[in-house]
């Protein structure tokens, strides 16, 4: 597997250790989960992106907030369409698509 790159050398954004910790935590944790089902049935996928769509439709006014602050008052608007929504149509194409292998 690939090393996780140390970004607080870079230079390109500022860390401090309780974020770089957190996130290694995070990522270890994601690799973990992965690592102990990495071919999930049918069902099983289909549940998640639906799961998934689902909440980005209902949080999307959440997350096109939080954009907006991350890139500096950014169109509410265009978050969604672009951040929210589009995720959201390509989760529908893969369910109506999904077939077992």
């Amino acid at each position: 597997m690939s090393e996780m790159i140390d970004w607080s050398k870079s230079g390109l954004v500022e860390c401090n250790n309780q974020g770089v910790s957190e996130l290694t935590t995070w990522f270890s944790e994601l690799k973990q989960a992965y690592q102990q089902e990495t071919n999930p049935s049918l069902a099983i996928r289909k549940q998640r992106l639906q799961a998934l769509k689902t909440q980005l439709t209902r949080y999307q006014d959440v997350l096109a907030a939080a954009m907006s602050d991350d890139f500096g008052s950014r169109s509410h608007t265009e978050s969604i369409m672009a951040d929210v929504m589009a995720p959201v149509l390509d989760i529908k194409h893969v369910l109506s698509h999904l077939k077992a292998g």
